[in-house]
């Protein structure tokens, strides 16, 4: 009687889809690096280059303004979903954000976002603000586009602490990819646990002396790694699909 030990080719399947994976889900946000720029200590926490762009900032002081800001390199519309939350002290509260499209060297486009204050103690801004929401952008190459935050207070508590994250929407190209992909890692996530089972009950039917459940186990557990096999192929072709999709419209957006 033959008892299976744990399959060293599931482990190396299981390694190979989470690296390639990984590789796909490391993309840059279009027309990165962004910029940050802004009163007192303004950080671009991430560029874009491999996440999605954050802006960070921190000011002692009763007052600031902070810019995020990227130069389009396609003619295209671009959706941006955006969070921006901070804290801005107590007293006299105010706080605004908006987008903002530069062309030519001329301001064409200004939108206010979101905007409150001056709040007094204890409604928001005041002590603490959460604010999010999606915008569009119709650019044409060369554009300078992106958000303005600003804010201010009256408080003895002389701290003015913010952060932008941004997450422009995915290109066209890869969202029927990504769904492919999602759905051929829900099947080899199945077949994986379904293996894990049969193992155990081979296991088990072993231990008990039950030989012939334990044949029968093994038929089935070769026929679940089989098709294991088969979706790690598809997965890894999917991948591979999405990389090369991504890789020539973040070339195209250079």
């Amino acid at each position: 009687m033959l008892i299976l030990k744990p399959f060293t080719l599931i482990a190396l399947v299981i390694a190979l889809v989470a690296a390639t994976a990984s590789s796909a889900s490391a993309a840059a946000a279009p027309d990165a690096p962004w910029a940050a720029t802004g009163t007192a200590t303004t950080t671009a926490t991430s560029n874009g280059t491999t996440s999605d762009p954050v802006l960070d900032y921190s000011v002692v002081g009763s007052s600031g303004s902070w810019t995020f800001s990227a130069t389009a390199k396609t003619s295209r519309q671009q959706k941006v979903a955006w969070h921006y939350k901070g804290y801005h002290a107590w007293f006299q509260v105010r706080v605004a954000i908006e987008r903002f499209v530069v062309r030519g060297g001329k301001e064409i486009v200004t939108e206010k976002l979101a905007a409150a204050g001056p709040v007094n103690c204890c409604v928001a801004p005041s002590g603490g603000f959460d604010y999010t929401g999606t915008t569009s952008f119709d650019l044409q190459t060369g554009d300078v586009y992106g958000f303005r935050m600003s804010g201010s207070h009256f408080d003895r508590d002389r701290r003015l602490i913010g952060t932008l994250t941004l997450t422009p929407e995915q290109p066209a190209a890869l969202v029927g990819i990504d769904a492919l992909v999602k759905q051929s890692q829900a099947r080899y996530d199945a077949l994986t646990a379904q293996i894990k089972q049969v193992q155990i009950d081979m296991q088990a039917a072993s231990a008990a002396g039950d030989t012939q459940k334990a044949q029968q186990l093994m038929v089935q557990l070769q026929g679940l790694i089989s098709k294991q096999k088969d979706e790690m192929e598809l997965l890894s072709n999917l991948l591979n699909k999405y990389a090369a999709a991504r890789d020539q419209i973040i070339g195209n957006l250079r």
